[in-house]
């Protein structure tokens, strides 16, 4: 017989979505009351559901807490299809908890629900985000909610769901145990004490520094390869408005034609340096935010100066790369009537406009990295 509720430890979930998908297919606040439902129901396992389809789930500081919740075995479930992908916010949320996880070793609390678009779903994706979706065990919802939120086949879906999030749940609280018991038995007795008088040099603070060092520097040539791309971008647009007729004419599809030709190979390389980008931004937030947790317990004054010099001169030096992603989006918006009437330049351009999604993303958990420079 399963336990009272009221007696059982309550473990969180959050559910990721993109708004646009529930506004037309409106099936997330019954996906998470089933959840519930089915994980007690058929495992007497309690849940708390969070649902949001921005990423506040986690409250203020989302990013830090994220690592937090990890650790405390909580599970996050986004309900993916291409426009959630497409969105930099969902993206960023979804890698960043990856990455705590695989850091962690608990990958099953990662449990991806994909609704619409699973033929999009590859490992070879140049989305990030996408192939970690791929990379795991995905459930299928596209029949369920087709078929409607009180058909059978919905039940047998989320039945389905419960199941294999209660059991990755489980597994990763069972990891997470083992290691702390671990790290309980190897402490020594001058480490357990008082965080704060911990040598300057404590085990594991300079390797962990060195690794966000690392991740950081990865940052210059990336963002000024990437940033020299957009630039000329808009130096090409800027020309092929100038040459159009005045009074709203077309520009020449041979001078169009040129433009794809000759642009088409820097678009793509501007989507594979956008792709690096984001992977080594989600790798070295995992890093830096260590970092600063070891400095706040037992780093030196001159330490923390130092750390907080490195982040602020890696956030200034966003700014390069957000002056050109701005003039970019700029010229991304003069050359929308181009691309409608012309399938070359419409091609050439989209591996651009994946690219600039994947710097969004990436630009935006940098920025956030301004708080850990302040130590009060």
């Amino acid at each position: 017989m399963a336990m009272p509720q009221d007696d059982q430890a309550v473990t969180q979930v959050f559910v990721s979505y993109a708004h646009d998908d529930d506004a037309v297919l409106d099936f997330v606040e019954k996906f998470a009351n089933d959840l519930k439902y089915y994980a007690f129901a058929d495992h007497g396992r309690e849940i708390k559901v969070f649902v949001d389809n921005q990423s506040i789930i986690w409250g203020e500081e989302w990013r830090a807490k994220i690592y937090d919740s990890v650790k405390g075995a909580s599970a996050f479930v986004p309900l993916v299809t291409m426009r959630y992908l497409a969105s930099p916010m969902c993206r960023e949320e979804l890698q960043l908890f990856v990455e705590s996880a695989q850091n962690l070793g608990v990958k099953e609390l990662f449990l991806p629900i994909v609704v619409l678009g699973h033929k999009m779903i590859t490992e070879d994706s140049d989305n990030l985000a996408t192939r970690h979706v791929a990379s795991r065990q995905y459930i299928k919802l596209k029949d369920a909610v087709l078929d409607g939120t009180t058909s059978s086949t919905w039940r047998k879906a989320l039945v389905e769901i419960a199941s294999r999030l209660v059991d990755g749940i489980e597994r990763a609280e069972e990891h997470l145990t083992q290691g702390a018991e671990q790290l309980a038995d190897e402490s020594t007795p001058t480490r357990a004490g008082n965080p704060d008088t911990r040598p300057d040099d404590a085990p594991g603070l300079l390797e962990v520094y060195e690794i966000a060092v690392e991740n950081v520097n990865r940052f210059g040539p990336l963002l000024a390869s990437f940033s020299a791309i957009l630039v000329e971008f808009k130096e090409k647009v800027d020309k092929l408005q100038k040459r159009a007729p005045k009074a709203g004419g077309n520009i020449d599809q041979q001078a169009l034609l040129r433009f794809a030709n000759n642009f088409s190979p820097r678009a793509v390389e501007a989507e594979s340096l956008a792709n690096e980008l984001e992977r080594s931004a989600t790798q070295a937030d995992q890093s830096i935010r260590e970092v600063h947790r070891m400095l706040s317990q037992y780093g030196s004054d001159q330490q923390k100066e130092e750390f907080s010099a490195d982040v602020n001169g890696a956030v200034e030096a966003m700014a390069l790369i957000a002056e050109a992603q701005r003039g970019a989006d700029e010229a991304l918006k003069q050359s929308k009537s181009i691309e409608i009437l012309n399938v070359p330049v419409r091609a050439a351009l989209k591996p651009l406009r994946n690219g600039l999604n994947s710097t969004s993303a990436a630009l935006r958990t940098m920025l956030s990295w301004r708080e850990l420079a302040d130590f009060t």
